[in-house]
């Protein structure tokens, strides 16, 4: 079955946001070009700017989804409890967890 437009989309701002990620966390902001994000990506340069106005742009998307997936842990950690100050507990402690093992 053929994909849709916006699983399309999706699978591009997926590789996009990966690669800037790794080449961001590897050679910085700064020497990351996006004509090389878009080679890791496995796209045209023209479809990194389809997708985003620019570097900074991208850069807040690689930004975004590591907050999300950081936070998805403490959210898990802070539902498992029905007492307010234990979830508060043991979302801090899921953060805290995040924050000393980072993955970038």
């Amino acid at each position: 079955m053929r994909r849709t437009q916006a699983q399309r989309t999706e699978v591009t701002v997926a590789a996009l946001v990966q690669a800037a990620r790794e080449l961001f966390a590897r050679d910085g902001f700064d020497a990351t070009s996006l004509d090389a994000v878009a080679t890791r990506a496995g796209v045209s340069k023209g479809a990194v700017y389809h997708h985003f106005t620019g570097k900074s742009q991208l850069f807040r998307a690689v930004f975004a989804r590591e907050v999300e997936t950081m936070l998805a842990p403490v959210t898990q950690a802070y539902a498992q409890k029905a007492d307010p100050w234990e979830a508060f507990e043991e979302g801090c402690g899921a953060f805290l967890s995040e924050c000393l093992e980072p993955d970038v």
